[in-house]
């Protein structure tokens, strides 16, 4: 079940709030999170019961694994914990994979586990290895029913954030959970309703801009310059809005039960360094990848350490790659960003030892180098091969010509017989219309303006104090958008929620992580 389905929106959320409420007024506590964690285990049984049993046995095994750590503090034990999780997430979504590169060479067929969509199965892995080493570390373990709802938590469990377990099960204990009701319903309604029109209108209108070009290229079909630039450009739009629509979305339904969450997005393609880039982009990823893997490897070694340092940086950049899915396309645009980073580290350094202190937004080309280099890393992220990714990389190089002006026709053209008639009419992948040049610059231009000036989410309502940490403060003209609880901030919310709903999109790509 998706968070923009018909039946979350309007049957499953509203059943949810109307029980969590009733009985958060009744100072119910227990049965109030038996209620959150009884929706969410039916939120995860809705997608695939196998997926809920999974759940149920991450759960209870780490439950139990904590509890002994807080007897008896071992190595040993959290190595268990942790090995068990990786194992989880490994069989589910990563035995296929392993079997057909096994079977190519060696001719060996492993039997192999249905590989689930890997929705929600790397969230809550993640989000229980960080609490382990947490608890070996000596935070607490808290009670069976908060760690449940902690790991099972449903408005967390699509797209993030990745939480911790300080951060949200103390809001779970509150004596005063359920109250300030008519708030945290009118700032939570504002969420989902950006989430939902980013989603609905923004990311799946450019979707069918970006995808025939993938498509072309996986066939074979070398693209023009221009063409492969107006792809790979409109996917990074559609990433960026899918993926910002459905943590806006998560970080409202949270709040509709009062939960604040941290944010995951800090309008990362204004980035003026890639560091900077990895500090606002799946900023839950990032910190859970520098704390638990990338500092306790070595990670922040200077001097004789810094080779170490580098290796590690590579290493957790990989392994964040692959974290996104199964396939050598994340591996590869992990290890583009890996790059980057010990690109910029060493800028740092240099810059480091000739003046202090670095002030890259000085550089007038840092943001638009930074989002180049983004830009081109997306591609192997959506590419469904290697050979497709590299066919639209030297497309977008010029190799296959630079004839700007001649190549768009071209495109319309064959997009319009070939995935028009073949990919569309099979799958209904994105809406049945041709592809217009035009079209595809009235989309991509002010999608750029909405990413690169306007002011986000969190700046937007950040007098409602939206996220566990204070936003960036909004400069110029962005400084005076203030949403607030007001007739006029309902007028929005409504507005933007029937646009949403009725408007004609639905390209069904599912890209949130």
């Amino acid at each position: 079940m998706l968070f923009t389905s018909w039946a979350f929106l309007l049957a499953f959320l509203p059943l949810t709030l109307a029980g969590f409420h009733l009985y958060a007024r009744a100072r119910d506590y227990r049965l109030a999170l038996g209620w959150l964690i009884a929706a969410s285990c039916l939120f995860h049984a809705l997608w695939n019961p196998v997926l809920l049993v999974v759940l149920l046995a991450s759960i209870a095994t780490n439950a139990r694994i904590g509890q002994a750590l807080t007897r008896r503090p071992s190595t040993a034990l959290l190595a268990l914990g942790v090995g068990a999780n990786l194992a989880t997430l490994g069989v589910f979504g990563y035995s296929g994979v392993f079997a057909d590169t096994l079977a190519v060479p060696t001719g060996i067929g492993l039997p192999t586990v249905e590989q689930l969509l890997p929705l929600g199965i790397p969230f809550f892995t993640l989000q229980q290895i960080g609490w382990l080493v947490d608890v070996r570390r000596g935070a607490r373990t808290g009670s069976l029913l908060e760690h449940a709802l902690f790991a099972s938590f449903f408005p967390a469990s699509i797209a993030g954030p990745i939480v911790r377990h300080a951060e949200i099960v103390p809001q779970f204990r509150r004596t005063e959970m359920g109250t300030h009701t008519a708030r945290n319903l009118s700032v939570g309604s504002a969420f989902v309703a950006i989430g939902l029109f980013k989603k609905v209108v923004l990311a799946d209108s450019v979707a069918p801009f970006a995808t025939p070009v993938f498509v072309l290229a996986e066939t074979g079909t070398a693209p023009a310059f221009a063409e492969a630039w107006t792809g790979a450009i409109a996917f990074s739009l559609q990433l960026y809005f899918g993926f910002s629509g459905y943590s806006d979305m998560a970080i409202g339904l949270a709040r509709l039960f009062g939960v604040v969450l941290p944010a995951s997005f800090d309008s990362p393609y204004r980035s003026h360094a890639i560091i900077d880039f990895w500090h606002r982009w799946h900023m839950t990823l990032s910190r859970f990848l520098h704390d638990y893997l990338y500092v306790p490897f070595g990670g922040n070694g200077t001097g004789a350490g810094r080779t170490r340092a580098c290796l590690v940086l590579m290493l957790t950049l990989l392994l964040g790659g692959l974290w996104h899915g199964a396939a050598w396309t994340f591996l590869a645009c992990g290890a583009l960003h890996g790059v980057y980073l010990l690109i910029n580290h060493a800028w740092r350094r240099r810059r480091r030892a000739a003046t202090a202190p670095i002030r890259e937004r000085r550089l007038p080309w840092g943001q638009a180098l930074t989002l180049l280099a983004v830009i081109v890393a997306w591609v192997p992220f959506r590419a469904e091969t290697l050979s497709g990714a590299s066919g639209v990389l030297a497309a977008m190089a010029g190799l296959h010509g630079l004839d700007v002006p001649v190549a768009l026709g071209p495109l319309a053209e064959r997009i319009n017989t070939f995935v028009g008639a073949t990919l569309l009419s099979a799958d209904g992948a994105f809406p049945h219309r041709p592809f217009e040049p035009a079209a595809a610059l009235g989309w991509i231009v002010p999608l750029c303006a909405l990413a690169l000036f306007a002011p986000n989410s969190q700046q937007w309502l950040r007098e409602q104090h939206p996220v566990l940490t204070a936003p960036r403060s909004p400069t110029g003209l962005a400084a005076r958008l203030v949403w607030r609880p007001t007739a006029t901030g309902a007028v929005t919310v409504a507005a933007l929620l029937l646009v949403a709903a009725w408007y004609p999109s639905g390209s069904g790509a599912f890209l949130v992580r």
